[in-house]
């Protein structure tokens, strides 16, 4: 019995193994790039000025890179955005 489920389990696993090999065969070019800066949040922040306690605010925004690249072969896309940078708006 045990062996009735091997063999009818390997045929599946060879037959997933060429599908993968074809799906890798892509031809990635980089199609175009795009940077963006997105506002996410806020906060408050406190200082002193003149010996009197002073509040700022802070705006939090990230700076993306989007990568878009794409397969001639088989008409696909795909993306790849990365985090490049988190900026604040006031130095503290």
């Amino acid at each position: 019995m045990a062996g009735l489920f091997f063999l009818t389990l390997m045929p599946l696993s060879l037959a997933n193994a060429e599908d993968i090999e074809v799906e890798q065969q892509h031809n990635w070019e980089e199609l175009s790039t795009n940077h963006e800066v997105i506002p996410t949040e806020t906060h408050n922040y406190y200082y002193w000025k003149n010996f009197i306690r002073q509040t700022g605010t802070c705006e939090i925004s990230l700076k993306l890179e989007t990568v878009v690249y794409y397969c001639d072969l088989h008409n696909h896309t795909k993306t790849n955005s990365n985090l490049e940078e988190r900026l604040h708006s006031e130095r503290h």
